[in-house]
């Protein structure tokens, strides 16, 4: 099981996987953008130049 998938149910992104299930849930169709969203807001909130977040995100 991917380390990304574990994080995202830890963070509440997608529901935790369910008893004698083998697979957690797929994200939801924004589940990965929105997480991308919320890491660059946080970098802004903390300063981080808009150049160095271009950079860091693939821009």
């Amino acid at each position: 099981m991917g380390a990304w998938k574990l994080a995202l149910a830890a963070v509440g992104v997608i529901p935790p996987r369910e008893r004698g299930a083998r697979h957690l849930q797929a994200a939801p169709e924004d589940g990965m953008h929105a997480l991308r969203h919320a890491y660059a807001s946080v970098l802004l909130d903390v300063g981080e130049s808009i150049r160095a977040l271009s950079e860091y995100l693939g821009h």
